[in-house]
């Protein structure tokens, strides 16, 4: 089996320098990468590699209370269609990031979320180290030595079933748990529903509770509604209603890409 070599775990602010440039870096790839695709034919170009957005995942900056700001990172999914005004793009990408800031906004509610949402780490396979980074959507420091994480998902009922999001929760924890601070990880799904699927394996607990180590958080449609109408935060008309991607994004699909054997550097 193949071995990585952790260490230097932490979570940073999502405006760490660090991060900052990392993003920059990703973004000018990603416009090359862009440019290359919309050439006319007969250009030559070398394809850009992808390594370097290995283990990474979308970004979207959080300020206080859950709320989300500007600064979204998402992929480019329209390059070979005329652009259109973000405002009047639907597309489930767009209304997923849309129903979890509310849904940031509502845990805020019972938790204290962290503004060091970042989960950043040194790995290194054969001789070579490099520096990682993962998004969590939320996270409350319980104590000393114990955190919450949570993973917020607005997806398909059949993607819920499967428990969409555990592994990425799974993994976060197993990094964390290497640290003084994450001695003990309680992991959260937040998924947005009625809470009448059965989840195997998977128990419903409410967002006060502060000792399950891993359960289901569910809000529903309404909540979700109410609140944002009340805090200026619109949801598109009959979002709920809307159909939902269960097939993840291109970062959130190499998110935590990682050996699944770690040993501490």
């Amino acid at each position: 089996m193949k071995q990585a070599y952790i260490d230097d775990v932490r979570l940073i602010a999502p405006r760490d320098p660090g991060y900052q440039a990392f993003l920059r870096r990703l973004r000018s790839e990603r416009q090359q990468r862009h440019v290359q695709h919309v050439s006319p034919a007969g250009n030559s170009h070398q394809p850009v590699s992808a390594s370097a957005t290995v283990a990474t995942v979308e970004h979207s900056d959080h300020a206080q209370n859950g709320v989300q700001t500007d600064g979204e990172i998402t992929v480019n999914r329209s390059e070979t269609r005329p652009s259109v005004p973000a405002e009047n793009v639907a597309s489930p990408q767009r209304i997923g990031k849309q129903v979890e800031r509310v849904a940031r906004f509502w845990l805020a509610q019972y938790m204290k979320l962290d503004q060091n949402t970042i989960l950043t780490w040194r790995e290194r396979t054969s001789e070579t180290w490099s520096r990682h980074y993962a998004e969590l959507d939320a996270v409350h420091r319980v104590d000393y030595d114990t955190v919450l994480v949570a993973e917020v998902k607005y997806t398909s009922e059949a993607a819920m079933r499967s428990g969409k999001g555990r592994q990425q929760l799974e993994r976060a924890a197993r990094l964390l748990q290497t640290t003084r601070s994450g001695r003990r990880v309680l992991q959260r799904l937040v998924y947005i529903g009625n809470g009448d699927l059965q989840l195997p394996g998977i128990i419903p607990v409410p967002p006060e509770d502060q000792e399950t180590p891993f359960g289901v958080i569910w809000i529903s449609a309404s909540t979700l509604d109410a609140l944002a109408a009340r805090h200026d935060m619109p949801l598109p008309a009959n979002w709920y209603e809307a159909p939902r991607s269960a097939v993840p994004s291109e970062t959130e699909a190499i998110d935590f890409r990682t050996p699944a054997f770690y040993m501490c550097a």
